[in-house]
């Protein structure tokens, strides 16, 4: 599953350098929502509403949906957890 984040910026043809400046964040910042590392704050949430006029509620949702599935994935990667003694 890709990020919500990434697949509005690709379909307009941005660079994650693009968004960043529009955002007024770093490039790296941009990359870290990408990956889902980090989360939007709400204000964050709004700029990205207003560059690519998508509802902020579906954008959170769609995020959150994807945070899941990149926590299956991980826990699917590293297999089963042995307890510590």
């Amino acid at each position: 599953m890709k990020n919500p984040i990434a697949k509005l910026r690709q379909k307009k043809g941005m660079t994650q350098r693009d968004l960043a400046s529009l955002l007024r964040v770093s490039a790296a910042f941009v990359s870290e929502l990408e990956v889902g590392a980090s989360a939007p704050s709400e204000r964050t949430l709004k700029k990205i509403e207003e560059i690519f006029f998508i509802d902020a509620t579906k954008l959170e949702k769609a995020l959150v949906r994807f945070r899941e599935e990149r926590r299956k994935e991980v826990k699917r990667k590293l297999g089963p957890r042995t307890p510590r003694k």
